[in-house]
């Protein structure tokens, strides 16, 4: 996760905990659906999972963001995609700098709602609730290292453009040239109804 204010920028270890255990969360609660009040302002109990404490330590940080690109990898086969909640202006400066076919949005809340939540609980949707931009980019199968450039460009590209680092920054740091990315027709998706699947064997594609 790259995080952006009027500071340089932050590499975030988003959840040592998890990555100690090598997994996705040191729980079976997924730390990016906390970060709503709902959830962030139950009173905290010994039960609390890591997860829901390690959101609570985070959230203050989220909600003084000017930028948050939070980067993530799929389980399975799957081409580069962007996504977030509610589609802008400003999201659409930055999306169009990342080569992707196919930007997912949530415009009205679907997934907050089925989880009966006021709003996304995700950790780009706690950034832009509170007057920030934010998007995840999500590079491909987790396992695919050939996508490693690529996620790398992009996020460069993406931190030249809100002024964080220069061309000669990128340049010495990590050898890139940064090109103009590919134009590519890209197709804005909104979520407008969610269903819940009991076949045995379900995945996600």
């Amino acid at each position: 996760m790259m995080t952006v204010n009027q500071k340089p920028a932050v590499r975030v270890r988003i959840n040592p905990a998890a990555i100690a255990l090598k997994k996705r969360g040191a729980s079976d609660r997924d730390l990016n659906r906390c970060f709503v009040p709902a959830i962030l302002e139950q009173a905290p109990q010994e039960s609390d999972s890591p997860d829901l404490r390690r959101a609570r330590e985070l959230a203050p940080f989220l909600r003084e963001m000017d930028y948050l690109f939070d980067i993530h990898a799929t389980s399975s086969p799957s081409d580069p995609f962007v996504c977030f909640g509610e589609d802008s202006p400003r999201h659409r400066e930055l999306y169009r700098l990342i080569p992707v076919k196919d930007i997912l949005t949530d415009p009205y809340n679907i997934l907050g709602k089925d989880s009966g939540l006021e709003s996304l609980p995700t950790t780009d949707s706690c950034v832009n609730n509170a007057g920030g931009i934010a998007l995840c980019y999500e590079t491909g199968l987790e396992t695919d290292l050939t996508k490693v450039p690529e996620a790398l460009l992009v996020v460069s590209r993406l931190l030249r453009h809100v002024g964080n680092v220069t061309d000669a920054f990128l340049k010495e740091a990590f050898q890139v040239e940064l090109a103009e990315p590919e134009q590519i027709l890209q197709k804005i998706h909104a979520l407008t109804d969610c269903f819940l699947a009991r076949l045995d064997g379900f995945r996600y594609e």
